[in-house]
């Protein structure tokens, strides 16, 4: 172990530290953030704009320089908080310097010399995976997706016994939370140091590279990712947060598992950017377990050839009791291959127009907000195209299911198709389409709540609203 300086006068800046002995050179906005010794600061940021590195900097710093510091990096997953962590790691491998000093380093904590430390957690649905831990600096990154503010109250206390950082950053994620809450409150309470930039001070993001994502997503999400914009989601079919409390970190796969019966829906691609979706979910024989969506992708041809075979082999790999194909336009077509090699028993044509689909649409939204239904939050697909779906008025009155223009909804639509082979056609033809114009939606579109429920048919996971069922 080398010889141990007292660093605290050679490196007072972190930015000459991070240029000297990382030999990064930081952008002006992080070296402000980097140099700020405030109490609490937050920040708003846009994606790839650096707050990663700056945090991983101004953490690494504390903890080689000032001796006897216990720094605390916490993200909604392990995943997330590892983002920030691996990028101090690979900073501690770069530099001889600092990795002379390092005692113990694995997949969650390093420890220094000096007696400093750095650890990366989860901060779980209520906080209690850090509730009792003590910390001079206190890192929330993508602070906006922490849904419960439990898990911000259950680590304050352990500042206010050291006194010292508390440090919220992230991407808006809608005008709720937190995170949201003390940036919105700020001019009241003076409580926060504020830092907000988009995207664009990035210098290799270009013009051409915003107008290309812009295009590829809604203008909410544009916003929000590269904007750093704060939206109002009401008016969402389905808002970010009842996608978020029905999303679990977990890996695709097409091992088939005991106890399940898999069901695969294909959503095929007409023309232009569209794409074939296949979704495969995987519906429990025991009904208190709920379903899960494992797997789920886009394919970027239209070509019936190749998505028949691509929608064969991955129903052959899982051995699924239903392919349930969209079979307006050229889905007719992708059907006829499809079952010719399945057999007409194992495929089933479906066509989704009109009132029945917003059935389907309202079906699954009652799923999510009866948590019957379990997503992939690393699907970052999915999650956007779940923010093309809106309320909308009708000229005349009444509500209306709209999609925007703005960005794809074959994965979501594929994931409709999947459930639609839970229960039988039966379901649409008893009740065949959903009445937008009664007062049970409109009250919907205004605060989105299910009050009372009733199962549907044949035992299904699909629950339908009593208001609808009593019209």
């Amino acid at each position: 172990m080398a010889e141990r300086i007292d660093y605290t006068n050679i490196f007072k800046s972190p930015t000459l530290f991070a240029m000297k002995v990382l030999k990064v050179m930081p952008l002006r906005h992080q070296a402000q953030i980097l140099e700020d010794e405030s109490s609490r600061i937050l920040i708003v940021s846009g994606r790839q704009a650096g707050k990663s590195t700056l945090l991983a900097i101004k953490a690494l710093w504390t903890a080689f320089v000032k001796p006897s510091q216990d720094i605390l990096i916490v993200a909604p997953t392990l995943r997330q908080s590892r983002v920030v962590y691996q990028r101090i790691t690979d900073f501690i491998l770069s530099s001889k310097e600092v990795k002379a000093h390092i005692l113990k380093s694995n997949m969650e904590e390093t420890r220094f010399d000096n007696g400093s430390y750095i650890r990366c957690l989860t901060a779980s649905k209520t906080g209690e995976t850090i509730r009792g831990f003590s910390a001079t600096m206190l890192i929330f990154d993508e602070a906006g997706s922490i849904e419960n503010d439990e898990v911000f109250s259950a680590v304050e206390p352990s500042l206010a016994v050291k006194g010292e950082q508390l440090i919220l950053s992230g991407t808006p994620r809608g005008k709720r939370g937190y995170f949201y809450n003390n940036y919105a409150t700020n001019d009241k309470t003076k409580r926060w140091q504020i830092y907000k930039f988009t995207s664009r001070v990035n210098p290799i993001i270009t013009e051409d590279y915003l107008k290309e994502e812009r295009a590829n997503m809604t203008e909410n999400r544009y916003l929000e990712e590269y904007e750093a914009e704060f939206i109002d989601e009401i008016g969402l079919f389905y808002p970010q947060e009842l996608v978020a409390q029905c999303s679990e970190d977990y890996t695709y796969t097409l091992e088939r598992e005991e106890g399940y019966k898999y069901y695969l829906g294909a959503d095929i691609s007409r023309a232009g950017s569209d794409e074939t979706s296949i979704v495969i979910i995987a519906v429990p024989d025991d009904p208190i377990r709920k379903i899960r969506v494992v797997w789920a992708e886009g394919l970027k041809y239209s070509d019936i050839t190749v998505s028949s075979r691509e929608i064969i082999r991955k129903a052959l790999a899982i051995g699924v009791e239903q392919v349930l194909v969209d079979a307006i336009g050229i889905g007719g077509g992708v059907y006829d291959i499809i079952q010719k090699e399945l057999g007409s028993s194992k495929v089933t044509a479906v066509t989704l127009e009109g009132e029945r689909r917003e059935t389907a649409y309202t079906n699954l939204k009652i799923m999510l907000e009866k948590r019957r239904l379990i997503l992939n939050e690393n699907d970052t697909k999915m999650y956007h195209q779940f923010s093309s779906y809106s309320l909308k008025e009708k000229v005349g009155g009444g509500i209306r299911i709209v999609k925007s223009e703005e960005i794809h909804d074959d994965i979501v639509d594929g994931l409709v198709l999947a459930l639609y082979g839970v229960e039988s056609i039966t379901k649409f033809t008893v009740f065949e389409g959903v009445n937008l114009d009664n007062d049970f939606f409109k009250n919907w579109a205004e605060q989105s709540a299910m009050q009372s429920v009733i199962k549907s048919p044949l035992n299904s996971p699909f629950y339908y609203p009593l208001d609808y069922l009593e019209k």
